[in-house]
Formats: C-alpha cells, sequence, structure tokens
C-alpha cells in the first residue's frame, strides 16, 4: 500500500514539473479532483454520484497516470483550488479530495514526457528541479492511500459518520427492486426532512446504512425517484419508529423495501443527469448513464411509446453546435456551429437523444419530440437554480 500512495505520489510531482518546466505545457493548472479512475464509465458514474451534493462534475483523461480524473473545479489559482478542496472534504463524503496541477485530456500527451523515468522501487525520480514540483510536500496532504478509486471495490459516497451518530443511529436496510419482476435494481434513498421540506441526504439502495434523526418532531420521509419508475416514498418519525411497521432482519436491520413502479401513459419524467455542452446539441459524457436507463426502459417494453421534451432557460438567440457527423453523441471533436433561437436548440437536443435511441435500435415510430425553448421554465430564469430549466423530459404516450 505504502508503495502504492508513493508511486502515485511521485507521478503526481513528476505531472507538475511537466506542465511548469521550459519544455513541458504552458497552460497547466489546477484540478480539485474528487476520484481517479482505470474504467470511464466509472469516472462518469461516479460524475453522477457528484450530484447528489449539488456538484457539478466533469472527468477527463491523465495521459502520464493512465487514471481518467473526476474534477469538480478547474482554476488558474492554487489558493481557490485548495480551498475548495478543503471545503468539499469538510462538507461531503469525498474526503479524500485533492489537488491536481498540469494537464488532463488525451491531446496534452506530450513527447517530454518520456524524458521523465520514474524507479517507484527506489523511490527515485530523474526530476531533479524541485522548484518546478511544486513541493511533492502540498501534495502530499492532498493524497490518500484511497485516492485512486478502486473500480473493482468501489465505494459509493455516504455520508460520514460521527460518533454521535453511532449513538443515537437508526441502523436501516434500503432494498430497491422492480416491482413486475421483483429483481434488485440500482437506485439511491434521499432522506428528506419533514419540517423543512428540505433533502438532507442520499445513500445507494440495496445496501445497509445507519440514520439519525434530523429534525425535533422526528419526521422524515425515505424517497426513490429512479429515473424509469414512478417516486416511491415512504415517511416515518424517528421517535416512533415501531409506528412504522418495518421488517426487521436477522442483522437487526429495518428493512425499508422499495417496489418500484414503471411509468405509465401520462406520466413525465424529468432526466436529472442529461447533460448537454453550452450551447450545444452535444450530449457530455456523463450523460451516458441516464440515457441507456431510457434504452434499456424502451427494450424491456416495446410497446412503450414516448416523446421527448427539450427545454432551456430563457429563449433569447445564440449559437448553436450540433453533430457533423451522425454517431459521435459526447463530443465536441467532430461538430458544426450555427446559429438560431432558444426553441431550435431545444429541438436539436430532443433530436439528438432521438437518433441515439434510433442508433441503437429503437424503431422511429416510437420516439416524438418537442422543442420548447424557455416557454416552461421551472424556476425563475435569474434564480440560483435557473439551471435546472435546461433539462429534458420524457412524457409516456403509450406502455
Amino acid at each position: 500500500m505504502r508503495r502504492k500512495i508513493l508511486s502515485f505520489l511521485l507521478a503526481m510531482a513528476a505531472s507538475v514539473a511537466l506542465a511548469t518546466a521550459g519544455g513541458g505545457v504552458a497552460d497547466a493548472t489546477n484540478y480539485v479532483v474528487i476520484g481517479a479512475f482505470t474504467i470511464e464509465e466509472h469516472a462518469e458514474q461516479h460524475s453522477v454520484d457528484a450530484k447528489k451534493y449539488n456538484l457539478v462534475a466533469q472527468h477527463d483523461y491523465n495521459p502520464l497516470r493512465n487514471l481518467y480524473y473526476v474534477y469538480i473545479l478547474k482554476t488558474d489559482s492554487k489558493k481557490e483550488a485548495f480551498e475548495k478542496a478543503q471545503h468539499i472534504r469538510e462538507t461531503t463524503s469525498f474526503t479524500d479530495t485533492w489537488v491536481y496541477h498540469g494537464v488532463l485530456g488525451r491531446s496534452e500527451i506530450i513527447s517530454s514526457v518520456q524524458g521523465v523515468e520514474m524507479n517507484n522501487t527506489k523511490g527515485s525520480t530523474t526530476v531533479k528541479e524541485e522548484e518546478n514540483i511544486t513541493s511533492v510536500a502540498e501534495v502530499t496532504e492532498e493524497i490518500t492511500s484511497d485516492s485512486i478509486t478502486s473500480d473493482v471495490n468501489k465505494e459509493i459516497p455516504k455520508p460520514a459518520k460521527t460518533s454521535e451518530q453511532k449513538k443515537e443511529g437508526i441502523d436501516f436496510y434500503f432494498e430497491i427492486l422492480s416491482a413486475s419482476t421483483q429483481k434488485i435494481i440500482d437506485g439511491d434513498i434521499d432522506l428528506v426532512d419533514l419540517d423543512k421540506n428540505k433533502k438532507i441526504a442520499s445513500y445507494h439502495g440495496n445496501e445497509s446504512v445507519e440514520l439519525i434523526s434530523v429534525n425535533k418532531s422526528g419526521k422524515v420521509s425515505l424517497e426513490c425517484d429512479k429515473f424509469g419508475y414512478r417516486k416511491t416514498i415512504k415517511q416515518f418519525n424517528f421517535q416512533d419508529i415501531a409506528a412504522s411497521n418495518f421488517v426487521v432482519n436477522d442483522k437487526g436491520e429495518n428493512v425499508a423495501r422499495f417496489e418500484m413502479v414503471r411509468l405509465v401513459k401520462g406520466d413525465i419524467s424529468v432526466m436529472y443527469n442529461v447533460y448537454f455542452f453550452k450551447d450545444a446539441a452535444i450530449m457530455r459524457p456523463e450523460s451516458k448513464y441516464e440515457i441507456t436507463s431510457l434504452l434499456e426502459m424502451m427494450n424491456e417494453n416495446p410497446n412503450y411509446r414516448i416523446k421527448i421534451h427539450g427545454h432551456t432557460n430563457g429563449g433569447a438567440s445564440g449559437k448553436i453546435i450540433t453533430m457533423q457527423d451522425k454517431g459521435d453523441y459526447f463530443s465536441l471533436s467532430n461538430s458544426n456551429e450555427g446559429y438560431g433561437s432558444a426553441k431550435k436548440l431545444s429541438l436539436a437536443r430532443s433530436e439528438t437523444m432521438k437518433n441515439f435511441l434510433l442508433d441503437q435500435g429503437i424503431l422511429e415510430g416510437r420516439i416524438e419530440i418537442k422543442g420548447w425553448g424557455g416557454k416552461r421554465p421551472i424556476h425563475d430564469k435569474r434564480s440560483a437554480r435557473a439551471n435546472e430549466n435546461v433539462r429534458v423530459e420524457i412524457e409516456i404516450l403509450q406502455n
């Protein structure tokens, strides 16, 4: 384990040296990183998990480490990066957040990489220009042995437990399954404070968890809102847990069972985890997880017919970026730039999603599209939550 940490530290130091040395890349910057993965799909899922803490995460490739870094801030200011990393460690379960100084992206692979030789066994490196390593001690403070998340034993973020929680907590097991097949399905459970009508935390389903009371009344709800299924809510009171009639398993855990029912005709569901590049009808890579969930839903029930509704924040016209060649749904590398209305942009985004489904074998007659522009906002376009107006909704026309 110590060798793994040392190897990672040396690589980080070397990447900083490459980025800042005379022969390196001029635009090296600071990234606040919350995870590193060898498999890109796991990085995409980690980006989705970050949304539970209202963090907008992205991922990109580190050619020196052959890893995908998931980061929530990119900045030229080292001070800002370190302050942000500290805040994330203190307020979320991403307690191993660190700052990476260098470059990310496959296009940043440079010839000078071959000039850096590292000996992980002896813990040495040929990079000797101490001023270019931005203090290895600083990097050490930002990294723990868990900074590289295992792709095999990947832990889902959960709010850290305190000693007080251990004394006062109630053990739960959240079981999520399909009502029609009775098979276990992935999903998250939100804990909501009913006194303030505010979400307090999110937990992965089908796992053991310890909960504590979050208000004076003890009244809370457990909510499962998984795309493709109707939202399921269970309310209970910490002060009278027995009244909720939860089944207690052999581990002494209260089993909260969520039998999820598929959407039916007339239902409309927001795809909260489908994101588009700015001014573009091209999805960001972290959208793959949820768009694939839509595909699975369509394949599961061949009778489904849907309408994809696209929405923007406001109705101003502007630049519109579209795919140049059909099939490149998650990258701006092969795109065209045009101009048009907000309605045109929202329609183009709906069409992109439709074409993705068609490419996966879904029949065209099962999909309709609509672009609303900014005509149907859910928040004021100048409010702090205005970004939620930019969304895609799926309406079930037939099931």
